[in-house]
């Protein structure tokens, strides 16, 4: 399976000739070192198949340069090396339940509003100007203010923060990134925890009801997260919730403008929401690829 421009564009008919043909297939994706794994049964095999590690993918982002490059990127590698995303069974399993403490529902709660403002602010201003483009002017700064909101990050940094996200997903999200793009998310990835880093003294000071406040707090069995732990999560919890939120809501309204009927029933119905976001998940994922790395060579 090659990465072609229309294999970017779209995928969908390329994964269904690979569910139809095979269970595995080599791709020329990330230096020629990647299988794809097309079918659910087999995906959910992978993923419970303790032979697999997300915990080894975080080399493997710089790996896939050449030798004489990768000591430049080792900052990078050792602050993804944090994220709980990239960690295996148990430690992955205890840092999700202290992380866990810091997300209650009280703290949904409390943002409800907030996130509801924020909405209502982006439509009025498109309204007021009786145009715009959606992914523009709402699906990128959308999410990027919730998430500003949570972390309580100025909104005079919030246009540096949306810069220094982009510039990591997309060499994380990148099936054949370049060393540009590897440098600029290094860059973003840095910056991002120097911002936090000066941040935590006084959250821990005086914490307030920000995710910050609350991960530095958090407190089980006698564990707490680490500085570190804190810094890098702070980091992976703005890329991956403001990427994946941007992909979804736009990618929801295209899906529900391709298929007007379910549109109006949606209208008709606003209980439906729920289910709807969680079809949209499905029908056209804002994350296209789950990887994990062999730790072993083996025959599948």
């Amino acid at each position: 399976m090659q990465i072609t421009e229309d294999f970017m564009r779209d995928p969908y008919p390329v994964y269904a000739r690979m569910r139809e043909s095979a269970p595995i297939h080599f791709s020329d994706a990330n230096a020629g070192r990647t299988w794809f794994i097309p079918r659910y049964a087999d995906v959910i095999n992978v993923l419970r198949d303790d032979r697999f590690s997300a915990a080894l993918k975080a080399p493997g982002f710089i790996n896939q340069f050449p030798q004489e490059h990768r000591a430049e990127f080792q900052p990078f590698n050792e602050s993804i090396a944090g994220w709980v995303v990239l960690q295996d069974p148990p430690a992955h399993r205890r840092l999700r339940q202290l992380m866990n403490k810091g997300f209650t529902r009280q703290l949904v709660a409390t943002l409800r509003p907030q996130v509801t403002e924020i909405a209502a602010g982006l439509v009025d201003e498109m309204a007021k100007r009786r145009s715009g483009d959606f992914m523009t002017d709402f699906a990128q700064p959308f999410p990027a203010a919730v998430i500003a909101t949570m972390f309580g990050v100025p909104a005079a940094d919030l246009k540096t923060f949306i810069s220094w996200s982009d510039d990591i997903v997309l060499f994380a999200g990148s099936l054949r990134p370049t060393l540009e793009v590897a440098r600029a998310a290094q860059h973003g990835l840095l910056s991002m925890t120097a911002f936090f880093r000066a941040l935590l003294p006084e959250r821990r000071a005086n914490p307030g009801d920000d995710v910050i406040s609350l991960l530095v707090s958090v407190r089980e069995n006698g564990e707490q997260l680490t500085d570190d732990q804190v810094l890098a999560n702070c980091a992976q919890l703005i890329v991956a919730g403001h990427e994946t939120t941007r992909n979804l809501v736009a990618n929801g309204l295209s899906t529900l403008l391709r298929h007007p009927d379910q549109l109006e029933k949606l209208k008709a119905d606003p209980s439906l929401m729920t289910s709807a976001i969680r079809e949209m998940m499905r029908f056209e994922s804002p994350l296209q690829f789950i990887r994990r790395v062999a730790g072993e060579d083996f025959a599948y």
